[in-house]
């Protein structure tokens, strides 16, 4: 592939919670963007399958000594002479030439304008073409009308852009962070810049919406589970970056959560004040939900 950027995709299993690690090579950031605390990083996707492995209506015949798409000559389509396509292929397919122009890396179309009819590095890159049986059963036709013949081209045409893409390097993904960078969802395989603002982007924003609101929910659940239960709580204390949270009870033994910030290393007991369960980090409130659990 050629275009967009050069770089490394990894991804490996992790034996914590069964997660999928990916790691990004820089090199491959697209566009990054903040919403609601988290992260949408759009990445180029340099290992994007072929658009040819998919379930197309066309077939590439290659007149390309590097790219055979299709793993189809356009020798197979040709007259005896060679000197054009067959009369039998043209009176039984619908078809359109593909134009190639490889200088640093290949771009294709069916389009015979600039760059595809230049002088020096611009040529025949093949024919793509279906059957006109194919189309008429693809379109629910009997016979091949104007109408069977108009929306093959427009596909055939479609799945010439789409390879172009691939060739090109506009292919994309995306990885969904929270504000610990901890990865959240990711997809890959879109093709098409135009598409990373028409779709990505609110496709990842309605993502991070939806994980708000369920971490919103989990959080009051979390919270009237801790108040149901704060006397289970008593006498045990949480530890979270540097803070002790304690459950304990005041002068009239009604419980109460404590908080301490960590000092040269040390808590004392004097660091001690007391705070309301909506000022517990959620992390010490999972631990408390947890050893509630058991």
């Amino acid at each position: 592939m050629t275009g967009g950027a050069t770089g490394t995709l990894m991804t490996f299993s992790s034996s914590y919670n069964n997660q999928t690690i990916t790691i990004m090579d820089d090199n491959l950031l697209y566009k990054s963007e903040e919403y609601r605390g988290f992260t949408i990083k759009v990445y180029y996707d340099d290992i994007a399958e072929s658009p040819r492995e998919w379930d197309n209506l066309g077939t590439i015949y290659s007149n390309s000594r590097s790219y055979d798409p299709d793993k189809h000559s356009i020798d197979e389509i040709l007259n005896d002479e060679r000197t054009g396509l067959s009369d039998e292929f043209k009176k039984n397919y619908i078809w359109l030439k593909i134009r190639g122009y490889e200088h640093s890396g290949l771009t294709i179309s069916c389009n015979g304008g600039y760059p595809y009819n230049d002088p020096w590095d611009s040529g025949l890159f093949g024919i793509i073409a279906v059957s006109k049986a194919d189309a008429i059963k693809e379109y629910g036709k009997k016979i091949c009308t104007k109408e069977v013949r108009e929306r093959a081209l427009r596909c055939l045409e479609g799945e010439v852009e789409t390879l172009d893409m691939y060739y090109t390097g506009e292919t994309y993904g995306y990885i969904i962070e929270d504000e610990d960078g901890c990865e959240i969802e990711s997809c890959w395989g879109y093709f098409g810049s135009e598409w990373v603002d028409k779709d990505i982007i609110p496709e990842c924003k309605s993502i991070i919406d939806h994980e708000i609101e369920a971490q919103e929910k989990e959080h009051e659940k979390n919270l009237d589970k801790v108040k149901a239960n704060i006397l289970l709580l008593m006498g045990n204390t949480f530890y979270y970056i540097g803070e002790s949270f304690r459950v304990g009870h005041d002068m009239f033994g009604l419980p109460i959560i404590q908080k301490a910030t960590e000092s040269k290393g040390r808590i004392r007991e004097e660091f001690y004040n007391t705070i309301s369960l909506a000022e517990l980090p959620e992390t010490v409130l999972e631990d408390m939900v947890n050893l509630i659990g058991k």
